[in-house]
């Protein structure tokens, strides 16, 4: 039988749950994509006993196949196996009608559907402006499977509490369920371009939520990774300040509920276009403070080749942490070496992520407030 989400490693619970506390458990936002899905199969027991990942289904635009859509869960159920996640749909949008053999649905519906006859333990995520319509309705009846449900809201704009805490009681309402069963995540989106004060305002917002000891568990997902790297210019290695980080340790700080921490790992909110001519090479490689981005040329110029050079550059960069750190670590000291051919991007991405997942489940083992 699948775990329940009572044994999931985030923040506090219910008084009869085990659960880790907010300082050590961690919340990975990643796409359905090939390599992210490879990072999760090859994660460590160790990091594993720290992270339940909110994978956010993204594939091509055009609303796939019914079947297409059986394939998606079985490939998730290969890199999550029986443990808690998070589930939602982010492209094609969540709205789509697709054909199936008992007629239209909408594509969230079908996929977590999918999910469940998978045995897959997933707790759906709704968007708290979605309570009410079509994709909040299937987000509620998916949770009716016993692993609760997680509401998402947006801070999108620095200080954009207004009206927050209005959506969120319109929002558990309409699920049935109490703030007890439900999973609250707080979205600030990309603040790779935020200061020090713009942080402080994004904690605001958070507090000013209230009552946050409430919520089953609470997350506060963000990023520093842009959609495009042009701060990194080509044939160079230079860092991205991980503002994420930043921002939840001011959080811990204020005191009070302290929030699990959450990134979107390497890759920006939006999902990119897939490939096309005007893509880079490049490795993403996650430090303390930073990610260390070896930035290469166009593939089309180079082809895959190129990643043997950006890989010697990350390990004789001084941070390397060595090959037995991950399967991502390994990848990229293998391909230094030759001893592992340069892949596509997809084997990039995975690699990156697994190296990402790995230095944030120790960053947090390691915190001390």
């Amino acid at each position: 039988m699948p775990e329940t989400f009572e044994g999931l490693p985030l923040s506090q619970g219910n008084a009869d749950s085990i659960l880790l506390d907010g300082l050590r458990g961690y919340v990975p936002a990643l796409q359905s994509k090939v390599g992210e899905l490879e990072a999760l199969q090859h994660a460590s027991a160790t990091v594993w006993e720290q992270i339940a990942p909110w994978i956010r289904v993204s594939q091509r635009r055009d609303p796939p196949l019914e079947n297409t859509v059986s394939s998606w869960a079985t490939r998730i159920h290969a890199a999550v196996q029986s443990r808690p996640f998070f589930l939602d749909v982010l492209r094609p949008s969540p709205n789509a009608q697709i054909d199936t053999r008992a007629g239209p649905r909408l594509l969230v519906d079908v996929v977590y559907g999918a999910a469940r006859r998978k045995g897959l333990c997933f707790t759906p995520v709704m968007l708290a402006s979605d309570a009410g319509n079509p994709v909040g309705t299937a987000a509620i009846q998916a949770s009716r499977d016993g692993q609760g449900l997680a509401i998402r809201i947006d801070t999108i704009e620095v200080g954009g509490s207004a009206g927050h805490p209005a959506t969120l009681s319109k929002a558990v309402e309409a699920t049935g369920l109490t703030a007890a069963d439900i999973d609250l995540i707080i979205d600030a989106g990309f603040i790779g371009d935020y200061e020090d004060g713009d942080l402080e305002l994004v904690a605001d917002v958070v507090q000013e939520l209230g009552e946050l000891d409430k919520w089953r568990n609470l997350v506060t997902v963000a990023t520093s990774i842009p959609k495009t790297l042009t701060a990194i210019r080509e044939g160079t290695t230079g860092p991205l300040p991980r503002r994420e980080w930043a921002l939840w340790c001011k959080l811990v700080r204020r005191g009070g509920r302290v929030p699990t921490f959450g990134d979107y790992a390497i890759q920006h909110p939006i999902p990119p276009e897939e490939g096309g001519p005007g893509m880079r090479t490049n490795i993403r490689y996650t430090l303390g403070e930073c990610t260390l981005v070896a930035r290469g040329r166009q593939l089309t110029q180079t082809g895959p080749a190129e990643y043997k050079i950006l890989s010697s550059r990350i390990v004789g960069s001084g941070s390397f942490k060595g090959p037995q750190f991950s399967w991502g670590d390994d990848v990229i000291a293998g391909c230094a070496e030759g001893r592992i051919p340069p892949g596509t991007q997809h084997m990039w991405r995975g690699a990156g992520t697994s190296h990402h997942l790995a230095l944030v489940a120790e960053q947090l083992r390691q915190f001390r407030p």
